[in-house]
């Protein structure tokens, strides 16, 4: 916490000495700081500072800057810190795909009851323009992360994470992994209720696994934690 403070406490100094300017540098340094540090308003520090940047007008933050905001916004205990972070997407210019990412994961941690919906809604801001990065894998499994936190609206999560699973098996360029199986997996026993669906469901998602060679030790796991035990038996056949 202490290199945030100094490092604000230099810029202050910076900006009211007479001759002096704090460039782009001096900011993203600042913000830098405040990012990395593991003090309770490291989130609001650094957007505190990109504010000053982009008040002045001068200094225009690049989009490392920005994605370093959204990074401290995306790992934050702020329960606002999720729409905070879409905000700042939202009046970026160049936005890449780190951005999108970040401001994604940030819905993931978000106690919000819509979740699901927010994050899906960047990753369809994606799909809709030309001028946005196409998303990648981890966009991908972001969204399904949001999915598989929700508590609450469970069948729209469901739906949510069904439907983004489709696009991703559709696309030609990309292929699920481990880890979207093993969100997928988890998301099943989140949001649907205990009964032969689920159970069906965990199945096909285990052999789409093995067929795509992504079966792994913390795949098994969540396997294993979402299951009954004779159903955990019956859908590997005792090979774990």
């Amino acid at each position: 916490p202490r290199a945030g403070e100094k490092a604000t406490k230099i810029l202050d100094e910076m900006e009211q000495c007479s001759g002096v300017t704090p460039d782009r540098v001096s900011y993203s340094s600042v913000i830098d700081a405040w990012a990395k540090s593991e003090a309770e308003d490291a989130a609001s520090m650094s957007e505190a500072v990109l504010n000053r940047m982009e008040e002045l007008g001068s200094t225009k933050p690049s989009v490392v800057t920005y994605n370093c905001v959204l990074n401290a916004l995306a790992t934050s205990e702020d329960a606002d810190s999720a729409p905070r972070a879409e905000a700042i997407l939202n009046r970026m210019e160049g936005a890449d795909i780190i951005s999108f990412n970040t401001a994604i994961k940030a819905w993931t941690r978000s106690p919000s009851s819509d979740k699901a919906a927010r994050a899906r809604d960047i990753f369809d801001r994606m799909l809709e323009s030309k001028f946005r990065p196409n998303p990648d894998l981890v966009t991908f499994n972001t969204v399904l992360n949001a999915c598989a936190a929700s508590n609450v609206n469970r069948v729209e999560a469901f739906q949510i994470a069904m439907d983004t699973f489709g696009i991703l098996q559709r696309s030609e360029h990309l292929r699920p992994n481990e880890y979207t199986y093993g969100t997928l997996i988890k998301a099943c026993a989140t949001l649907l209720p205990q009964g032969h669906e689920r159970v069906e469901l965990v199945e096909q998602l285990y052999k789409g696994c093995c067929d795509n060679d992504c079966l792994s030790e913390p795949v098994v796991r969540i396997l294993r934690s979402s299951l009954s035990e004779d159903d955990y038996v019956h859908i590997l056949g005792g090979t774990y």
